[in-house]
């Protein structure tokens, strides 16, 4: 991975902002292929196309201009589709064989959260490539700190382990957190030896390991966060659809939308 494809999808809004600077961070450190996607909201077949026809053209209009109106050094290829906002996003990451798709948030609340939720956390239930949100409140310098969380049962996915890799600053530590439930205390001892097994298997060489007692995984990464500030975290997600989301959720979902971090998400 030594060119990495980053896919940015726009929607004019502020949060382009943010992706557009992680993107920059990224891109210090490494060689970066960028390209950028606004989608036209539009649904349903040919004839409702037709009829809507000046509108959905007046936007594609509209995006050619916005994008001519970059800065030429951010140094970018940029693409106008129209269909179903999540669904062509996600197409197009596999499209154009991207490693990563950045998306700036502003989060989700309240009801807002269970009926719709943002449209990064859209992406990131549905995508098959790893999603790096970012909310305009914290971005770093570099990273520094990785935090990885897990509970080391599952075997990681190669590519996101390599991004993971790739993203981590020279020096730089990526830190393995498991969430220590309350039964699980007697079972400590036997975790930790599975995330060492874990980091031996990875040849991870810079890095700890953390236990962090608390009754929801996404309450102790937040804990954890405040204790040891990290750059990015990084976890992966079961992407559940339908009822079985409503009442259960994602804590990742929940990350994507309330972590004033970068948070990088993939599927197991």
């Amino acid at each position: 991975m030594e060119t990495l494809k980053i896919l940015i999808p726009v929607d004019f809004s502020p949060t382009f902002q943010y992706a557009a600077a992680m993107a920059e961070l990224i891109r210090n450190s490494r060689p970066v292929e960028l390209y950028l996607l606004h989608v036209v909201p539009a649904t349903g077949n040919a004839e409702d196309l037709e009829d809507a026809g000046k509108a959905v053209y007046k936007q594609i209009e509209a995006a050619h201009k916005w994008f001519a109106a970059l800065p030429a050094k951010f140094n970018f290829k940029s693409f106008v589709k129209v269909g179903p906002v999540t669904e062509t996003i996600n197409q197009f990451t596999i499209e154009i064989g991207a490693d990563l798709v950045i998306m700036g948030t502003k989060g989700a609340d309240g009801l807002l959260e269970f009926i719709s939720g943002s449209e990064a956390q859209h992406v990131a239930r549905n995508s098959s490539m790893p999603v790096l949100t970012v909310q305009g409140s914290y971005l770093p310098a570099r990273f520094q700190h990785i935090l990885l969380v897990s509970d080391f049962e599952e075997a990681m996915p190669v590519l996101p382990l390599a991004l993971i890799k790739a993203l981590v600053a020279p020096g730089g530590t990526i830190h393995l957190l498991h969430i220590l439930k309350p039964h699980e205390f007697s079972q400590a001892e036997s975790i930790i030896e599975k995330m060492q097994v874990f980091a031996k298997q990875n040849q991870l060489e810079n890095m700890e390991l953390h236990l962090h007692q608390e009754h929801k995984v996404d309450q102790g990464v937040y804990q954890f966060n405040k204790d040891h500030q990290m750059d990015l975290v990084c976890l992966g997600t079961h992407a559940r659809k339908g009822l079985n989301h409503l009442l259960h959720g994602s804590i990742a979902e929940r990350l994507i939308n309330h972590c004033s971090k970068p948070v990088l998400t993939y599927h197991l």
